[in-house]
């Protein structure tokens, strides 16, 4: 992801290598409980874009995402 952003989250910026297990945390209101959903695709981003492989991902649904 590069500067995602939407809901209460905001400049969300996150590397993910093949294999890795990642958590997210942070105090309620700090933007962890919108990330998930911003990244899959089931709440609408005001900024930034998710990639795999260095290609953006446009448009998906939810499932897609997943």
């Amino acid at each position: 992801m590069r500067g995602l952003a939407g809901a209460t989250a905001r400049d969300v910026n996150l590397a993910i290598a093949p294999g890795e297990i990642v958590g997210l945390a942070g105090i309620t209101g700090s933007g962890r409980e919108s990330v998930i959903g911003l990244i899959t695709g089931q709440m609408p981003r005001d900024a930034g874009e998710v990639l795999v492989d260095n290609t953006p991902i446009e448009n998906y649904a939810p499932k897609q995402a997943i």
